[in-house]
């Protein structure tokens, strides 16, 4: 180390961004990346026991170290040195974290970190790559039915525990859906007949039936309709599209070279405050109640949007007059009454009830039976 202080200051500043961005190779295929891999519950997915989208994610046993840390530990004039590389390199927008997953059996999600330059409370970019990995196997269920499909449960649960972790905001989110090389060569069906195969065959593949090889591509399409679904902030998706408009400025999905669709998520914001959608609180009664819940929610938000950096537009976020806030008894209240929300109504409170979680998985539970009863009836 003590030769890489003799150097001058721009050759070193260039060997610090080196280090800084470096991006380790992403698995070539589920031989190499299950021997990282936590378990996974194979009884509980055999029975297609699906309820937060935890039991069909497998995360990497080793954990994440940021590429700042050892230089950051040498001594006081690299570290001063490497946390102004970083500083310089978030305000080029070049400060950019690279994950990757694989999604197997066209079920379950593998996610490894390819890059995580520096840890911050604002992540400026992060690079989600989506890469398909093999058919669906005969005997799983299908992952792309249901309501919301368990595949999409899987994705927020990581976004939320994995990427986020209760405390990670994100200035722009970009989730791209790319063929790669690596991955199983497609056969000649289609995406309709993609789509056709999960529709007819919801518990399992028939053995004379070849199931269809995905492409990632077309997981785009059916992400994109879904993240649409919880930011229009109805009494099932708000408890996700909450997530997003807390702690994300703009969500990108890309299909390849193709953008499929861009969210300015604080415009999002403006709009539900515009239409008045505080129906996402339905659970919360009597209805002034709710209006108020509603609106400290969204000081909240914006609060934190405007810590973290994160564009909010103020002049449309107003709070009605003689509109108080709810007082902490009533805060107890709303957030043990059975709120649905991924994170709590207000920061004083951020933690998981029991009561939601309970009131969650009876939702899951009730959506499921609605919809094996329509599956009988067709």
């Amino acid at each position: 180390m003590a030769c890489l202080l003799r150097l001058p200051p721009e050759i070193r500043d260039i060997i610090i961004e080196h280090a800084l961005l470096a991006r380790a190779q992403e698995p070539a295929d589920t031989d190499a990346a299950a021997l990282d891999r936590i378990p996974l519950d194979q009884e509980a997915f055999a029975r297609g026991i699906i309820y937060t989208g935890e039991e069909v994610v497998q995360l990497p046993a080793t954990r994440v170290t940021p590429n700042s840390l050892g230089l950051l530990l040498v001594n006081r004039q690299l570290s001063g040195e490497v946390l102004v590389t970083i500083e310089r390199l978030r305000a080029s927008a070049r400060l950019t974290y690279v994950l990757d997953i694989m999604v197997v059996q066209d079920a379950l999600l593998w996610p490894t970190w390819l890059s995580v330059p520096a840890i911050s409370a604002t992540l400026d970019r992060v690079e989600v790559t989506f890469r398909a990995f093999g058919a669906r196997s005969h005997m799983g269920k299908s992952a792309w039915n249901g309501l919301p499909p368990s595949i999409v449960l899987a994705l927020f649960w990581l976004l939320k525990h994995f990427v986020l972790s209760d405390k990670y905001f994100i200035r722009s989110l970009v989730l791209d859906f790319s063929d790669s090389v690596h991955t199983d060569p497609p056969d000649d069906a289609t995406k309709e007949d993609w789509i056709t195969m999960h529709q007819l065959y919801r518990r399992e593949v028939p053995a004379d039936i070849v199931p269809v090889i995905p492409r990632a591509a077309w997981y785009a399409s059916t992400l994109e309709r879904w993240i649409s679904y919880t930011l229009s902030m109805g009494s099932y998706g708000a408890a996700y599209g909450r997530l997003l408009l807390e702690r994300i400025g703009y969500v990108t999905i890309n299909a390849g070279d193709h953008r499929v669709q861009r969210y300015d998520l604080a415009a999002r914001l403006t709009a539900i405050v515009t239409i008045g959608s505080d129906g996402m609180m339905w659970y919360i009664s009597p209805p002034d109640l709710r209006r108020r819940a509603f609106w400290d929610w969204i000081e909240d938000t914006a609060q934190g949007r405007l810590v973290a950096g994160l564009p909010v537009e103020l002049v449309a976020l107003a709070r009605p007059e003689m509109l108080p806030r709810l007082t902490e008894s009533e805060t107890i209240f709303v957030n043990n009454g059975g709120s649905l929300g991924v994170v709590a109504i207000s920061p004083r409170a951020n933690t998981w009830k029991r009561t939601a979680e309970r009131v969650r998985s009876a939702t899951h539970r009730w959506f499921r039976r609605v919809l094996r009863a329509l599956t009988r009836r067709s």
